[in-house]
């Protein structure tokens, strides 16, 4: 075993190449905290649900319905009433319901949003609910009880002893019966508060409704199998119970009829273990509870891939190093060390370095981590555990070993007497090394710029796409009730006299979020029905959205009745479904609408506008008339911000128990995007995090081809060679380096970039500038980190050289 002393040589050599080696440790710092960082991510993402006893037993039902087209997806919303058909034993040893509800919750002065789940007693047993305080019976088992989560009764009260206190809700007053534990983040079964599926919190004609009715479709249904029960044959009784349901009588008979032999309702049972990554419910708008696998591995293998690159710069400088300690080596082999104690020295030297790194990455990877969590829109919670402490601590030692084998393999091998051959170079080996290990960090960088440029364009041009409407000055606000209460009235006339209002309107949903869509067949003489989306609007919709027609005519809120009325608006896609040649066409034209028949006549055909992301194709769509239309849109003129602030005083005096749901809509059509805007930051920082390695390499490759080359630019320099010929020197490496590492990099991001942009039924031209403004970047890096030795070499004083 090597001395204390021995270590000491080791240290004196790094400080005497200071900044080469501060360079290289700040990279590696990096390194690890970016390698931090992202496995935290994905270690969390693989960690979902795993609080829950039982949980490969523990399924979610998942529904598709077939009349609704093979293309609709797969949902974890299903009709309530199928949990019947799961009561009989031994199917389940505990089912339980979960319809969420939005409710405003007021405590004393102040009103806040609160998300309440409404669920069976078993929903207890199935989350694995610790109860801090209370009873939880009496919470889900009494009308006008709730049971809070801690960090909802801090939220609410300021504090976690709440049993006991009231709180007030639709305009009534319920007892906090029950405080049970926050549920870890990690989870898809989120709730911030818990009510009884008999709770006072929604009408009895309207739990009737959601508990029985096939057609409704706006919960969950949780379950645990008995032992032995096979999860697909609960999927097939589910299936029978559906086809054999009033379900059937509920779609005309063509409908039915081009089924065919397919069920009503198809039926899945999704297991809690895998409910994450399930790629059935990938579509879902919540991106919180649900993920894409491979997007999350792959951001596991970039960790390592940064580390290792990052380490590679490392094991680069320390082979040079081994090459130039080759008289110290042999003094010291000459004094009686062994190989393997040269060999234990180097180990020892390269893990000393890796774990300060490691340490220091720690330390900046825990201030990063709310940022981070931020960023990616993911929780993070549970990073610094003593076993993930153990596994970074076992990654800096791996990544240590696997930096300083080569550089120590080299140092064992210098022979005893070299003491009296002592030169300092470094071998061809040991020179392509270097190269190839730079090659690959440049090639790495070059692919994950190619591929965040991609996206971060792709997702600009997509937030620049007109959706077919001026969204400026556009205000959504969800009412209450719906917009034709007493009190919404009342509020739409007070908003639309404020300053600054030039238009008040209502709709179904949010325009360009595809919210509360409805499904309607259409049918145009004797032609097959056709399956549309309608958008239930008020008259003066096209008015306050300024959309014009493109044939005939559009309502008018001087003129239309305020709801139904026998005339409807179609889009020009929905014109082309029905076979009409020209819009023109159509207008006047008599089509049928749902199981009645009921005629309708196209008053108008108006242009296409975004309903939904520029992932789905447009759809067709039919605009009708209905009162009760809950989101209310105000059009702004000008600054909207005046109107934003006008509009909340005045909802906080027409409903004080209500908290106000307002955004402005481009905001709200913005947030279609909101994941591809966090990836391409995350990959972007990765990769400028990449390049920058790169850079150290590059300037580490060319600094050292100076130091050993210094002697040949001398003698050039004596025989005549101009800059120009210098400068091709030293340029000769880090131009083999960039155009090596496009070749592997560029087809890297290309294929990455193509399957991220076959997502999108519309794209830009992004994928050639993307790739080559992947390459001019990496080129730009490589001409700033050889910059400094090309001076150096240019300077070279041929006399001075020549007598070193």
């Amino acid at each position: 075993m090597m001395s204390i002393g021995t270590l000491r040589i080791g240290l004196r050599m790094i400080l005497q190449e200071a900044r080469h080696n501060a360079l290289v440790l700040i990279g590696l710092v990096l390194g690890f905290t970016a390698c931090f960082l992202l496995l935290a991510f994905v270690r969390q993402s693989f960690l979902y649900d795993a609080h829950l006893p039982d949980r490969d037993r523990t399924y979610v039902v998942k529904a598709h319905f077939n009349f609704a087209g093979t293309t609709n997806p797969w949902s974890d919303t299903t009709p309530l009433v199928l949990r019947d058909a799961l009561l009989q034993p031994p199917i389940a040893e505990a089912v339980s319901r979960v319809m969420p509800l939005e409710v405003s919750a007021r405590v004393d002065d102040r009103v806040l949003p609160l998300k309440v789940s409404l669920v069976d007693p078993d929903f207890a047993g199935l989350m694995a609910l610790k109860v801090l305080d209370g009873d939880l019976s009496r919470a889900l088992g009494t009308p006008d009880a709730v049971a809070l989560t801690a960090d909802t009764a801090q939220r609410l009260f300021g504090s976690e002893q709440v049993v006991g206190r009231r709180v007030t809700m639709v305009d009534q007053v319920f007892t906090v019966a029950a405080v049970v534990a926050t549920p870890p983040r990690a989870t898809t079964v989120p709730f911030a508060a818990l009510a009884g599926i008999d709770s006072s919190l929604w009408s009895a004609e309207t739990r009737q409704a959601m508990l029985t009715a096939w057609t409704k479709v706006e919960g969950k249904i949780y379950l645990r199998l008995a032992p032995g029960v096979d999860p697909a044959s609960v999927a097939r009784r589910l299936e029978a119970a559906a086809n054999a349901s009033p379900l059937q009588a509920a779609y005309p008979p063509e409908i039915v009829q081009q089924i065919g032999q397919l069920n009503l309702l198809d039926v899945r049972l999704g297991s809690l273990t895998h409910a994450y990554f399930d790629p059935d419910l990938a579509s879902l708008a919540d991106p919180a509870v649900h993920a894409d696998r491979a997007l999350v591995v792959g951001l596991g293998v970039v960790a390592v891939v940064v580390l290792l690159l990052a380490a590679s710069n490392y094991a680069s400088l320390a082979t040079v190093r081994a090459a130039r300690r080759r008289r110290e080596i042999g003094v010291l082999k000459t004094l009686g060390a062994t190989s393997r104690e040269i060999l234990w020295q180097f180990t020892l030297e390269s893990l000393c370095f890796t774990l300060s790194a490691a340490l220091l990455g720690a330390l900046l990877a825990a201030a990063l981590l709310e940022p981070f969590a931020s960023l990616t829109h993911r929780p993070t919670d549970q990073v610094f555990t003593p076993v993930s402490c153990a596994v970074a601590l076992l990654i800096a030692v791996v990544v240590g070993l696997l930096a300083g084998a080569y550089p120590a393999w080299l140092a064992a091998r210098v022979p005893a007497n070299q003491l009296a051959n002592a030169g300092n170079g470094e071998g061809l080996a040991g020179a392509w090394l270097r190269r190839v290990l730079t090659l690959m960090q440049f090639a790495a960088a070059i692919a994950l710029l190619g591929l965040s440029l991609g996206i971060a364009w792709q997702t600009r041009y997509v937030l620049a796409i007109h959706p077919g409407f001026d969204a400026r000055g556009l205000i959504v606000l969800r009412l209450p009730g719906n917009s034709m209460t007493a009190e919404g009235k009342s509020f739409a006339e007070a908003a639309r006299q404020l300053p600054g209002v030039t238009g008040v309107t209502a709709t179904s949903g949010v325009i360009g979020r595809n919210e509360a869509v409805l499904l309607a067949d259409v049918q145009r003489g004797d032609r097959p029905e056709n399956l549309v989306r309608l958008t239930a609007i008020r008259p003066d919709f096209f008015e306050v959205y300024g959309i014009r027609p493109v044939a005939g005519r559009v309502f008018d809120g001087r003129k239309d009745p305020e709801e139904k009325g026998s005339e409807v608006i179609i889009n020009q896609t929905t014109a082309t479904l029905l076979g009409f040649d020209t819009a023109q066409a159509a207008v006047g034209q008599t089509v049928l609408f749902g199981k009645s028949r009921k005629p309708f006549q196209i008053a108008g055909v108006v242009p296409d506008i975004r309903q939904q992301s520029v992932r789905k194709a447009i759809q067709p769509m039919v605009y009708v008339l209905v009162l009760r239309t809950p989101y209310l849109t105000v059009r702004a003129s000008g600054n909207p911000a005046p109107v934003e602030t006008a509009l909340a005083a005045l909802w906080a005096r027409s409903f004080p128990n209500q908290a106000l749901d307002m955004k402005r809509l481009q905001d709200r059509i913005d947030s279609n995007y909101a994941d591809d805007q966090r990836l391409a930051w995350l990959l972007m920082a990765t990769s400028l995090l990449v390049g920058g390695i790169s850079a150290i390499g590059v300037y580490v490759l060319s600094a050292y081809g100076i130091q050993r080359r210094f002697k040949e630019i001398a003698v050039r320099k004596l025989y005549g060679a101009g800059a120009p010929a210098i400068a091709r020197l030293v340029w000769r490496e880090p131009l083999f380096i960039v155009i090596g590492s496009a070749l592997i990099g560029l087809p890297i991001a290309a294929v990455s970039t193509h399957r991220y942009l076959a997502d999108f039924v519309e794209s830009g031209a992004v994928l050639v500038p993307a790739l080559v403004g992947a390459f001019a970047l990496a080129a730009l890096v490589a001409v700033i980190s050889t910059a400094g030795s090309t001076v150096s070499a240019l300077r070279v004083a041929p006399g001075r050289a020549l007598q070193e």
